[in-house]
């Protein structure tokens, strides 16, 4: 099944309080007369879901390959080995899911993470975005900056995940330059926006521009609350 670029800013934004009253009302009244799109919704719902355990356990898989490695290089007590991967399993899970200390100074390195692949695959007319969304999904942020790049017209979904490879890739000021093409007020990704730059903000030592950026973001957003953090940190 196929969700439109429209739909999923429509899902993204009700997901994440960003809809106002009369938008939440009138969403929640399609949802409950028009079947594809209540059906596409959920679809959405359950891919993010799936997208982060997935992501979630990659990680993990790969903390515990790390500790077999280890093990074979250096070999230990099994028992120990076991309580090692546990204990940095747990510290990865307390990562991505709580905010960190406030005494932890935090730095861009500590904060950046790839934003998932929430898309779902297009038409196959659609080859570009197919392509681009493939290799963005396993971390080829080259080409899928490549492909997003030949892509036009562009939607503010399009200038948001190239502006999210170019941050993998380095290219601070291409993010900064591709996330600007974006209305971020009107967008879905709005939350999303001011974080990454907030942290290109930070990764550039401008720390009043990163401070306003954070100061933007939704009390309600995911966010939030490691960046009113980061924002106690940058005031020190």
């Amino acid at each position: 099944m196929s969700i439109n670029d429209q739909d999923i800013e429509l899902f993204e934004s009700y997901l994440s309080d960003g809809l106002q009253d009369q938008e939440r009302a009138a969403f929640e009244s399609r949802l409950a007369v028009d079947e594809s799109f209540a059906e596409d919704f959920q679809l959405y719902k359950s891919s993010v879901k799936a997208t982060k355990i997935t992501g979630f356990m990659s990680e993990v898989e790969e903390v515990m390959q790390q500790k077999k490695k280890e093990e074979a290089k250096n070999p230990v007590n099994y028992r120990w080995l076991f309580v090692a991967a546990s204990v940095s399993v747990i510290a990865l899970f307390y990562f991505l899911f709580y905010p960190q200390s406030s005494n932890e100074q935090l730095s861009f390195n500590d904060l950046y993470k790839p934003y998932p692949n929430i898309l779902q695959k297009r038409s196959e007319k659609l080859t570009l975005l197919n392509d681009a969304l493939e290799a963005y999904s396993i971390g080829n942020y080259e080409k899928a900056s490549t492909k997003f790049a030949e892509i036009n017209p562009k939607s503010d979904t399009i200038y948001f995940y190239k502006g999210l490879c170019a941050i993998s890739l380095g290219k601070f000021d291409d993010a900064m330059a591709d996330f600007n093409q974006v209305e971020t007020e009107k967008s879905a990704f709005k939350n999303q926006l001011y974080w990454y730059q907030a942290l290109i903000f930070l990764k550039k030592d401008q720390k009043v521009q990163g401070k306003s950026n954070l100061q933007k973001i939704d009390s309600k957003s995911k966010y939030y609350e490691l960046a009113q953090q980061l924002i106690n940190q940058l005031s020190e």
